[in-house]
């Protein structure tokens, strides 16, 4: 492998985590001397499990950037737009027989369930005309224990679990002289290799997850990858490996590239069999945690330094307030305070909102209704809490009755208000729902345990725990992978339904079942729980939603059309919502306003919900989706902000 001072070509592969590159470079050192040996410049490949769910940037297979002159197939279990993608289960793969030369699986035997990986190995086998690579940790005393150090470090440095070792422990792990008496049987033949030194790869992990327990560590992390894939690659295939690398020819004609492979990889263990991790001075990795180090010093320096300014800007202002220019100002501003200036600034304030009602820039009354004027309108209007029985009854004797998948991401959501939107749920009329909320790698440990004590009450909820922060667009659509109802309904995780939901969603698509999408009125709800401030939204109107989202919550979509687009966008997070819901009307005009308040959007501090214009980068994230809406449509023209905050013109 050439080294910096000749840089390679996609040199940027150095940069992915140790693991994904020795593994993914072990894949393509099989397939180049395979490639050489058949003499075929482009081979058919499907990669099975090979989406990487941990791309932040960018969702590209791993396999096919380490080899971009082969024709790679992929297929998962997981959502995603990528071309020559198929979502699926290895254990029925969707292709006819022999649909390629190889067909490759790296660390995923290991996840799927002992009693299928027979038949997750007979489809891999009959998809191939030519070879199955086969890569995955495999049982031994050592392995098993190395996992379970790791899985324990991660629990105490992380306060969460590490999913994959996780399933490991709970399948585990596959035997490797198992699979090779059923290749033996099947009269196949095969060689294998170990790979990735199990105390090096130790040794690695709890390193690297111990910088994912510091803030601003992510640089470090891969500098540190980076190290580690050009010095110790070679090496890693000697000794005991953490994985074992298999690869089966389907004929007797492949058995000399076979033997080939076999020397290939057992000169490399030989050559570099004394360049250990153990071994080798480590004065890099000193060198760059003692340049962390000066950098945190260097940051709580300026943090003290802040403090010492505000300090003295607070010392300022008190002697400004000794001054007579400041008397004569605060007279002045008492002034303008009086009850006559405060009843013109109102009466000119609602003449303003009464202009832009008349000239149709606001949809809704400029009258607000008063929170005591709200609650009679809610006590006159909604049913009374003791019909529920009677519609819980009329609920179970709908001739239609979907299954409504909820999904939720949640992020450090205080546990209060985490709990109270779990118990909305509980308490829906309609009862053929479930619940998918993913844990977005909260750092309070009151999400995790709350959401796994519900989860154990209820068998419609689920749960899953991301080891670390992914964003709230790509959280939801790790709730989406769960959901499997008929109709998705989105809701945040400090947010609460209303009893009746469901029920009333439900009710409208009996009498309108061709429905795709239904969203209904709102209101906001205040950190004691009390009703205010109602959202009276307009019928469906496509011009109107470009200049804001006003369906917002609480909006149920057909699962079929957020497959089809292909859930949310992770570059357009917490504006990820307003961007799927364009992209959904634009391939459905079965659109409908539900006027009833079925949604209370609770008024944290700091969101949106208590004021439009507190997060600036979803502003900006509006203007580019919608921007990019308008060139998708074909129309011309450019988006800027509106008169209020949170809508926006089209200038054509």
């Amino acid at each position: 492998m050439e080294k910096d001072n000749n840089p390679i070509e996609n040199d940027f592969l150095l940069d992915y985590p140790f693991d994904l590159y020795q593994r993914t470079r072990d894949i393509q050192e099989i397939i180049n001397i395979i490639a050489g040996e058949t003499h075929k410049d482009s081979l058919k490949i499907l990669d099975v499990g090979g989406y990487r769910i941990e791309a932040d940037d960018r969702d590209n297979l791993l396999l096919r950037e380490f080899l971009p002159q082969h024709n790679i197939f992929a297929m998962d279990m997981v959502q995603a737009s990528i071309p020559h993608y198929v979502r699926g289960d290895g254990t029925q793969l969707p292709f006819k027989p022999g649909s390629f030369d190889i067909v490759v699986t790296s660390d995923v035997y290991e996840h799927v369930p002992p009693q299928k990986r027979l038949l997750f190995l007979d489809n891999l086998i009959e998809a191939s005309t030519g070879f199955v690579i086969l890569g995955a940790p495999f049982y031994s005393p050592k392995n098993e224990l190395a996992e379970k150090i790791v899985f324990e470090y991660v629990r105490k440095a992380l306060h969460s679990e590490q999913l994959q070792l996780k399933e490991h422990i709970e399948n585990r792990l596959p035997h490797a002289l198992e699979l090779e008496n059923i290749l033996q049987e099947k009269k196949l033949a095969f060689t294998s290799f170990q790979s990735g030194n199990l105390s090096s790869w130790m040794t690695m992990m709890i390193l690297k997850h111990y910088l994912m327990s510091l803030p601003d560590t992510k640089k470090l992390e891969t500098m540190i990858d980076r190290f580690y894939n050009m010095n110790f690659y070679e090496s890693d295939h000697g000794g005991e490996g953490y994985r074992q690398v298999f690869i089966i020819a389907r004929g007797e004609s492949y058995v000399p590239i076979l033997e080939k492979l076999n020397a290939f990889f057992a000169k490399m263990a030989e050559t570099h069999k004394h360049q250990r991790l153990e071994t080798i001075d480590l004065s890099h990795i000193r060198m760059l945690l003692d340049f962390e180090a000066l950098r945190t010093r260097a940051l709580i320096d300026e943090k003290d330094g802040l403090i010492r300014h505000q300090a003295l800007q607070i010392e300022a202002l008190n002697n400004m307030r000794s001054t007579r220019v400041y008397r004569v100002m605060q007279f002045f501003n008492h002034l303008f305070l009086s009850p006559f200036m405060v009843s013109g600034r109102w009466c000119l304030a609602k003449s303003r909102q009464a202009w832009l009602v008349l000239t149709n820039k606001r949809p809704h009354p400029f009258l607000s209704l008063s929170e005591k004027a709200y609650r009679g309108w809610v006590k006159k209007n909604e049913p009374k809490p003791q019909t529920y029985p009677t519609l819980k009854q009329q609920a179970n004797e709908f001739k239609y009755s979907p299954l409504i998948s909820i999904v939720i991401p949640a992020y450090n959501t205080p546990r209060e208000y985490l709990e109270k939107a779990i118990l909305s749920v509980l308490d829906q009329v309609y009862e053929n729902w479930e619940l998918c909320i993913t844990n977005d790698g909260s750092p309070d440990k009151n999400v995790r345990e709350a959401l796994d004590q519900y989860a154990k009450k209820d068998g419609r909820i689920r749960i899953k725990h991301l080891p670390k922060n992914r964003g709230i667009a790509r959280a939801t659509n790790e709730s989406l992978s769960m959901a499997t109802g008929e109709f998705i309904a989105f809701m945040d995780s400090d947010d609460t339904l209303h009893p009746l939901a469901l029920y009333e969603i439900v009710s409208f698509l009996n009498e309108q079942p061709q429905a795709d999408v239904i969203y209904t009125d709102e209101d906001k709800l205040t950190l004691d729980n009390k009703r205010r401030r109602p959202e009276f939204k307009s019928p469906w109107n496509p011009d109107l939603f470009l200049t804001y989202n006003y369906i917002n919550h609480l909006t149920v979509c057909r699962k079929k059309i957020v497959d089809e687009v292909e859930g949310f966008r992770t570059k357009y997070n917490w504006s990820q919502d307003y961007d799927l819901y364009l992209r959904i009307t634009e391939k459905t005009d079965k659109i409908f306003h539900l006027p009833k308040i079925l949604y209370h959007w609770r008024e944290m501090p700091n969101s949106s919900a208590s004021k439009v214009d507190v997060r600036p980068k979803a502003l900006a994230a509006s203007i580019e989706l919608l921007n990019e809406t308008l060139q998708r449509r074909g129309i011309r023209g450019t988006v800027t902000q509106g008169l209020r905050p949170g809508t926006f013109r089209i200038r054509t």
